[in-house]
C-alpha cells in the first residue's frame, strides 16, 4: 500500500512504521494476540499525523481487518476491512488490485456470515505465514 516517502527518525511517523512492522513480524510467526495492540498503536499515530484518509491509514486498516479475520472476530474484520476499502477508494493513485483483493476478502465475510469466516481465517492466516 505504502508508496515511497521519507519518515523523519523519532517523528510519530517513524514510530508508527516501528510498530508497525513490529506487529507484521509478530503476524509471521503466528503470534497474532501480540500484534493487534501494535498495529492499533501505529494506526492512532498515523491517524493524528496524516488524518484518517491515507496511504498509511489504509494499509495499517488492512493489516487489521486481516489480523482480525485470522483471530476470527469478525465484526473487527469487516469493520478494519470496510475502512481500508473506503480510504484506498479515495486515494487517487491507489492500487486497483490490491483494493480488489481486499474487497474480495471483505464480501467472502460479508456474504458468508460468521460461517464465511472460517473460509477467511484461513486465506488470511496463510496472507501473514505464507
Amino acid at each position: 500500500m505504502s508508496r515511497g516517502r521519507y519518515v523523519v527518525p523519532g517523528s510519530p511517523d517513524h514510530r508508527a512504521m516501528l510498530l508497525n512492522n513490529q506487529a507484521s513480524s509478530l503476524c509471521k510467526q503466528g503470534r497474532f494476540e501480540e500484534a493487534e495492540p501494535l498495529f492499533l498503536q501505529a494506526l492512532r499515530l498515523w491517524e493524528c499525523a496524516f488524518g484518517p484518509c491515507s496511504d498509511p491509514v489504509a494499509g495499517c486498516c488492512q493489516s487489521l481487518g486481516v489480523l482480525c479475520a485470522a483471530l476470527g472476530d469478525f465484526d473487527g474484520a469487516i469493520f478494519h476491512l470496510q475502512r481500508a476499502v473506503e480510504v484506498m477508494t479515495r486515494l487517487p493513485g491507489a492500487d486497483e488490485s490490491e483494493r480488489a483483493a481486499y474487497q474480495a476478502i471483505l464480501d467472502t465475510l460479508i456474504s458468508g456470515g460468521r460461517d464465511g469466516l472460517q473460509v477467511a481465517q484461513v486465506t488470511t492466516r496463510r496472507m501473514w505465514t505464507a
